[in-house]
């Protein structure tokens, strides 16, 4: 509802005055407008709780070398193909 003076107008038919238009949409552009802000917020903290990829790509590099230094210290006993015949590369005293 838009007041005028001492008119109230209820609907856009009854706006006759290029004013009243030119309120009608400055009012819905705020509104739209208002509403982008509130979207683009709403996505620039969903973004901010989302990890880097840089920072995967470091932890799976990290996980995958470790996974490499573990199988590379077993290997297949001499004449073995089987493998839960392995043993490790290096004795640890005992």
């Amino acid at each position: 509802m838009i007041q005028h003076g001492a008119r109230v107008c209820s609907s856009p038919q009854m706006l006759t005055k290029p004013r009243d238009i030119e309120l009608v949409k400055t009012q819905r552009v705020r509104r739209e407008l208002c509403q982008l802000q509130q979207q683009m917020e709403s996505m620039i903290a969903a973004l901010q709780e989302q990890a880097l990829w840089t920072d995967i790509q470091r932890l799976l590099d990290q996980a995958h070398a470790e996974l490499v230094s573990v199988t590379t210290r077993f290997v297949p006993r001499p004449g073995s193909s089987r493998t839960d015949d392995w043993h490790p590369i290096f004795q640890v005293p005992g």
